[in-house]
């Protein structure tokens, strides 16, 4: 019966993941010219009754969406952006600024040349995987041209300092663009403007026009805000909300007068490359013209309703000139979700992830410092042997509402209300996390039956999560965030670690608590397959690291459970129980429609194209030891490890509670591989480890306490002696 309801559950989340995909039409590929304007410092407020009223009325009649805008960086940069537009593929270019300069009349083409293009990742590759430069190459290919309209300059001293960061994304690795200009003619100086030199619109859209004759692709940028973030970076102006707001009307009278002289025939891509700040910020895509619908975007690099990634501006510019994209770019082409264009939904999300900009890391902060704070006094009570007294039952209850708290932060999502509430956020997240560690507690049968309620509650709201679209998953705390992640669907590598030593747990402590042993081990079975499937399903979790850790540990794991010995033979088996459960999510995905598929079957599918393999895998060990060093989750590690050692050298406890061949001690060896295997095989560095202990620390108190001695002396018998009698 159980396994009858595990098959019905799969294929009900197959059935739902189909009906749930919502009709998209693909672009149109005869567009005779393309023009991509970037203008840096945009939002999704700007669009609702903001100083971008022409581009909003553009919005109104073309196809609209939210975008992430994240490059291979920490932080925005606009010279990153547009090398990651260039590229088609996330750039960290490590600079903040490009000099681009018309090369003089008269010359064969280039008309302008980039003076410092930003190299990439490995510049002596043969490939250009993961290079700017990118999309002038794949046009090139195919006999067309690229053009770039820009100037970016400002006066420093009296002095005109030379800065066009949007010729990047329309010129070759080499720095050369076949068109257009980024000299003076497109600007006047003018003392009282940010930078001391102002746009000339009309110069502006006449150069914009006259590359349009010489070029298939023109990159267009303004200028207005881009100078106004350099004069700021320079220290020349403060760049204030009142100025942003001065750039992006005079920016958006450019783009209309632009977009009413533009052929019907010409495809115009409007985008925010960069939010105004410094952190990260969903900003508006725009695509109208050349018989493009009125509606939404849609992402195959999403698989979300209205959210883009800027690596998509590439592949779909080269589709509307019917020119196919390089596999080398990470982005895909947009399509179109026909019907009227709405920002409510992605502007109420947007401001959601703003507001949470402030509390996220006093959050995280505030979750370690707290575990740390009472896992000390855990190994005080611990070494003292009081556990059992009042003191240590407050501390295994605030212990369990630190396992909770995971718990709760996905609970809260479910209301974008309560999500946006700043420190309110945090308060109640604690509140619900105590009130589940309060009826959790009412379990007691066996000693881990209220860290078994927890964990058992957070493996079926994840796992019901994602058979349901992953609605929590998706800007949660421990799930992903879309205006600054690289993940948009399934499960997040944080998710997946609190899911993975949830399991554990649940299993382990099923089969400790069962009368009937056998009994037992098949629920935790069914617990492990379900999380299994839930995981690596292309349509829920969609996890290749997911697969390779969970198969082989959570195999061996119930294979130990079962009473047998793990040899390296049972070690090689788990292995290839985990390629074959790879190999059948690959095929899975590979039947869906192309538009639907994920990373799951796109990078195993692309396995013949080298580079691509060693770019991807590059890119996630990097970030892994990029985050190693600088996440604050690596504080929590070495607190985790040194009271588990505490734990169990005190007393001889992992004599007594973790003996040797019982389900207790396998929960704990399984839950440490766990972590390390998780960490080499996904790309959040320490997060993964530092997670998968969240549940270890309750896991050994709890066991502690059980096998505690009776801190009560011994009772002795009273002997009263009876007096001596008169004789």
């Amino acid at each position: 019966m159980t396994v009858a309801v595990l098959v019905a559950w799969f294929c009900g989340s197959l059935l739902f993941a189909h009906f749930r995909v919502e009709k998209s039409d693909a672009l149109p590929t005869t567009a005779d010219r393309v023009v991509i304007v970037g203008v840096p410092g945009l939002t999704l407020d700007d669009l609702h009754e903001g100083p971008m009223p022409r581009l909003a009325e553009l919005a109104s009649t073309g196809a609209v969406a939210a975008t992430n805008v994240r490059g291979g960086g920490t932080s925005p940069e606009i010279t990153e952006a547009y090398a990651t537009v260039g590229a088609g593929y996330r750039i960290e270019s490590g600079t903040t600024g490009s000099r681009a300069v018309d090369v003089a009349a008269g010359h064969e083409p280039p008309a302008v040349r980039v003076l410092d293009m930003p190299p990439g990742p490995d510049p002596d590759a043969e490939d250009e995987t993961g290079r700017p430069g990118s999309l002038a190459v794949a046009l090139q290919a195919a006999g067309r041209r690229t053009a770039v309209v820009a100037n970016a300059d400002v006066m420093i001293r009296g002095r005109r300092s030379v800065s066009a960061p949007a010729a990047v994304a329309a010129a070759t690795p080499a720095g050369a663009v076949a068109e257009g200009t980024v000299g003076r003619s497109l600007t006047t100086v003018d003392p009282d403007a940010p930078g001391g030199i102002a746009t000339s619109p009309d110069a502006f859209v006449a150069a914009t026009r006259r590359a349009l004759t010489r070029a298939d692709l023109v990159v267009v940028d303004p200028g207005i805000t881009t100078r106004l973030d350099r004069a700021d970076r320079l220290g020349l102006v403060d760049a204030s909300p009142g100025r942003y707001r001065q750039a992006l009307y005079a920016s958006d009278a450019i783009i209309g007068d632009l977009a009413e002289r533009l052929d019907p025939r010409t495809a115009l891509i409007v985008v925010g490359v960069t939010p105004p700040t410094s952190t990260w910020q969903l900003t508006p895509m725009i695509i109208a013209g050349a018989g493009v619908q009125t509606g939404h975007l849609k992402s195959p690099s999403t698989h979300r309703p209205d959210l883009v990634t800027i690596t998509d501006v590439a592949p779909t510019a080269l589709a509307l000139l019917g020119i196919a994209e390089p596999v080398s770019m990470s982005g895909h082409v947009l399509r179109v979700r026909p019907g009227g264009t709405d920002l409510s939904r992605m502007r109420a999300f947007d401001e959601m992830l703003v507001s949470r900009r402030s509390t996220d890391q006093p959050m995280t902060l505030v979750f370690i410092l707290v575990q740390s704070a009472l896992y000390a006094a855990g190994v005080v009570l611990l070494m003292a042997g009081r556990l059992s007294t009042r003191r240590g039952s407050a501390l295994l209850f605030s212990v369990l509402t630190c396992a909770a708290w995971p718990l709760a932060t996905f609970w809260i999502r479910g209301s974008l209300t309560a999500s946006s509430l700043g420190l309110g956020t945090a308060v109640a997240t604690w509140l619900i996390a105590a009130a589940v560690a309060g009826v959790a507690c009412v379990f007691r049968r066996h000693p881990l039956d209220p860290l078994l309620a927890i964990c058992a509650a957070t493996v079926a709201t994840i796992v019901l999560d994602l058979s349901t679209g992953a609605h929590l998953q998706y800007g949660s705390f421990f799930g992903y965030a879309p205006n600054k992640g690289t993940r948009f669907t399934g499960i997040g590598n944080a998710a997946f670690a609190l899911l993975a030593a949830a399991t554990v747990v649940v299993c382990t402590a099923l089969v400790s608590r069962a009368r009937d042993r056998s009994r037992g081990w098949w629920g935790a079975a069914v617990v492990a397959a379900a999380v299994v499937a839930a995981d690596g399903a292309p349509w829920m979790g969609s996890d290749v690291g997911g697969i390779l850790s969970l198969v082989p540990v959570l195999g061996l794991l119930m294979w130990t459970l079962s009473g047998r010995s793990v040899r390296w033979r049972t070690v090689g088996y788990a292995a290839l129980g985990a390629l074959a459960a790879l190999a059948v999510a690959v095929g899975l995905d590979a039947l869906r429609a192309p538009d639907q598929r994920t990373h799951v079957s796109r990078f195993f599918l692309n396995l013949g194209d080298w580079s691509m393999v060693r770019g991807v895998i590059a890119e996630k060990w990097s970030m892994n030891m990029r985050l190693l060093r600088q996440s604050a989750w690596a504080w929590l590690v070495p607190i985790t490890v040194a009271l588990s050692l505490v734990a169990l050298t005190v007393g001889r406890l992992w004599q007594h509670a973790l003996p040797p061949r019982s389900p207790q001690r396998a929960g704990v060896i399984a839950t440490l591989v766990l972590a390390l295997v998780g960490w080499l095989l996904n790309d959040s560095g320490i997060v993964v480890v530092a997670l998968a202990s969240v549940y270890v620390g309750p896991y050994v108190l709890l066991l502690a306490r059980e096998n505690e001695p009776d801190p009560s002396p011994p009772h002795v018998a009273e002997v009263r002696l009876s007096e001596p009698q008169d004789a």
